[in-house]
């Protein structure tokens, strides 16, 4: 199978949107088997206040991942803009 494009010519046309995966810290409360709560669920509530369709695809551990409809790209940098400012609060090691 062979595809000709742009990356983000297939992406629109075949993608399914973007993910967005956030490592917390190793030891913060909610990186362990009970992820669900805490920063995971403040975590959760961030990136829906900015896209509000974000859907939920792992929580497990220090990873939570969420995938980001491609029609909301342009809210991409605000959404960045806060992870950065809450980055200690949320414990977020990093995220891509």
């Amino acid at each position: 199978l062979q595809c000709c494009g742009s990356s983000l010519f297939l992406k629109s046309r075949f993608g399914a949107g973007y993910r967005i995966t956030c490592a917390r810290r190793r030891g913060s409360p909610s990186s362990g088997s009970h992820a669900a709560s805490g920063s995971s669920s403040q975590l959760t509530e961030v990136i829906r206040k900015h896209i509000p369709d974000a859907e939920l695809l792992t929580d497990i551990g220090a990873e939570h991942s969420m995938r980001l409809p491609l029609q909301h790209v342009s809210r991409f940098p605000d959404l960045f803009a806060e992870l950065d400012k809450r980055k200690e609060e949320l414990e977020i090691e990093h995220y891509g």
